[in-house]
């Protein structure tokens, strides 16, 4: 259908010209591997094909069409088409609201607890099915990104709707497994640290950016993660670290850069140290699992 503002709503503020749009369909080729990093939450539908999540260890997640995860703030995700298969992510950042009276950290302290976090495959997803009203859902959204209704403020209402459509279809226990991995007594906190660790990437960085001194940021930081912020510091940097040379597309030189080494010889310590294998050990076993 046609939209008829088009031409006052394209220069409009609220018009999602960003590159990384509040919703967006992606098609991925059977075969290929994708990467998505995620600098915000979403909530991602597959609408066609199978895929597989492929976590930091290297196991791997089936997402059957129809299914939907949810993809925290900070992650990288990679997947592999085994069909050809269509992607819907769905932007769910700011406070995350089930419905008025549902806050989401309700489920941190209201529902039966899972076995802690560290009996857990690190950054392992949950998926949920979709029924009905959340095929009706996304069939909306296609449309209105087909007919480029582009409005920010629009999709921020649908986001509510969805958040409503999930807290009406899916138990509590459903909803906590969803959205496990960002689930704590203080959601604002853990959220600032995920979403900025990178840009303050040390404890003294970390609270001064929060406001907070060492020592109660310290304290909060354990209550929260169940581990020091250094030792939490230091895994996701290994894991970032791991990531990047896995993925074959930067040199060793420019890896060691991003991360603060100074030589590549301290980076090749770190590797040995907290990854058991040279980065150059590491690539080639990667090239030969591509071959």
């Amino acid at each position: 259908m046609k939209v008829f503002c088009s031409r006052k709503y394209l220069s409009c503020l609220y018009y999602d010209s960003d590159p990384h749009p509040m919703v967006e369909v992606m098609k991925i080729t059977k075969e290929t591997v994708n990467k998505m990093v995620l600098s915000g939450n979403k909530i991602v539908f597959l609408l066609e094909g199978l895929i597989c999540i492929i976590s930091q260890d290297q196991s791997e997640t089936v997402v059957e069409k129809g299914e939907f995860i949810f993809a925290p703030v900070g992650t990288t995700i990679h997947f592999r088409a085994t069909k050809n298969s269509q992607l819907m992510s769905v932007s769910v950042n700011g406070n995350i609201r089930l419905c008025k009276g549902f806050d989401i950290e309700s489920l941190f302290d209201k529902v039966e607890p899972l076995p802690h976090r560290s009996q857990k495959t690190p950054h392992s997803v949950a998926s949920l099915k979709m029924n009905r009203m959340l095929w009706d859902f996304v069939g909306v959204l296609r449309n209105a990104l087909s007919d480029e209704l582009l409005c920010k403020y629009y999709f921020e209402i649908k986001v509510q709707e969805l958040f409503v459509l999930l807290r009406a279809y899916y138990t509590k226990e459903q909803l906590r497994d969803f959205f496990y991995y960002i689930l704590s007594p203080n959601m604002v906190f853990s959220e600032f640290v995920r979403a900025n660790w990178r840009t303050y990437n040390t404890v003294q960085k970390l609270a001064n950016a929060m406001n907070m001194s060492r020592t109660h940021f310290i304290k909060r930081f354990k209550t929260i993660f169940s581990k020091p912020p250094a030792a939490w510091l230091a895994d996701e940097k290994t894991q970032c670290i791991l990531e990047d040379i896995q993925e074959d597309k930067k040199t060793f030189q420019e890896i060691a850069s991003d991360y603060g080494f100074t030589a590549t010889s301290n980076f090749n310590r770190f590797c040995k140290t907290n990854l058991g294998e040279t980065p150059n050990e590491i690539r080639k076993k990667m090239r030969e699992i591509g071959k």
